[in-house]
C-alpha cells in the first residue's frame, strides 16, 4: 500500500572540496529518476525490515531535487516512506565529521516533525508531535 510521505530537507555545509565529495557519494547510486541514494552511506540490506533498521525508512530517497547548490553548501529535498532517514544521517556524520549536516523533516499525515543536526562529533535530535485538539 502507499505510504505516508515524510518530507526531508538536508543541508550540508563545509569546505567546498569536502561538500563536493559528499555530493558525489550521495548521488553515486541514484538512478535517472531519483538522483540521490542512501546506498552511498549505508548499503541496501535488500529487505524492507533490513532497510527500516539500516535507513530508518523502507525505501530509498524519492521525489528528489536540489534546493541549494553552492560550493560550500548543498541543499537536498526528498521524500521518504513513513519516517525520516535518521540512521543515514548518523552514517553521513561518521564518514564526513568535518561537515555540518542538518536534516529537517515533517510528516503531516501522522503529525510529527523534527530535525537532526550533526556537527562534528555531536548529534542533536529534536522531535515533536502536533497536539491533536
Amino acid at each position: 500500500n502507499m505510504p505516508n510521505y515524510c518530507t526531508n530537507l538536508l543541508h550540508v555545509l563545509g569546505d567546498a572540496n569536502t561538500v563536493a565529495e559528499f555530493h558525489r557519494r550521495f548521488t553515486k547510486y541514484g538512478n535517472a529518476d531519483e538522483k540521490y541514494s542512501f546506498q552511498g552511506f549505508v548499503p541496501d540490506p535488500g529487505t524492507m525490515d533490513g532497510r527500516y533498521d539500516a535507513w530508518g525508512t523502507k525505501w530509498d530517497a524519492c521525489f528528489c531535487q536540489m534546493s541549494i547548490s553552492e560550493p560550500n553548501l548543498m541543499g537536498y529535498q526528498f521524500e521518504t516512506a513513513w519516517a525520516p532517514p535518521i540512521p543515514v544521517v548518523h552514517a553521513m556524520q561518521r564518514e564526513f565529521p568535518e561537515l555540518d549536516i542538518e536534516l529537517e523533516y515533517e510528516e503531516p499525515s501522522w503529525g510529527f516533525q523534527g530535525s537532526v543536526l550533526a556537527d562534528g562529533t555531536v548529534i542533536q535530535e529534536d522531535y515533536e508531535e502536533e497536539q491533536v485538539a
